[in-house]
Parts: structure tokens; sequence; C-alpha cells
């Protein structure tokens, strides 16, 4: 699969965080920080790209909203960047 740059970004800010899951504010903003020429929309939407191909999961906690963390596919994919 060839990722666009966000969804690059997305995997290896992913990556950074370990075993640790990152809030979703976080990596619609850590995307943007590099890319700053992406909307919020442009980056939630590589995130959720990267749900639907397996590549990241969400885990929707109260009071602090989704927390994405890698799948393996998606480590072993972020390992390849």
């Amino acid at each position: 699969m060839n990722l666009d740059p966000a969804k690059r970004l997305a995997l290896r800010a992913l990556s950074r965080m370990g075993d640790q899951p990152m809030p979703a504010d976080a990596l619609r903003d850590s995307i943007r920080i590099i890319h700053p020429q992406l909307t919020a929309g442009d980056a939630d939407r590589a995130v959720r790209d990267l749900e639907a191909d397996g590549y990241i999961a969400g885990t929707h906690v109260d009071l602090v909203g989704i927390l994405w963390s890698l799948t393996p596919k998606g480590a072993s994919k972020a390992n390849q960047l």
C-alpha cells in the first residue's frame, strides 16, 4: 500500500508512542504541525483511512475521547517507514 504523507506521519507518531495510545487531538495536531496546509478534516480522514485499512485502532474513553494505537499490521508498516 502506498501511503500519503499524512498517513505516514500518523503511523510514525503512533510508533513513537510505544505501547501508549495517543489522543485523537494530539494525533491530528502532530500531522498538521508537519503539514500545516492540511485541514483538520484532511488529518481526520487520513486517520479514518488507516483505521479502515487495519493499521490503527481507536478506543473511546469517557472524558478523553478516542485514543489511537497501532495494530500489529500498523506496527509492521511503521517499522518499514
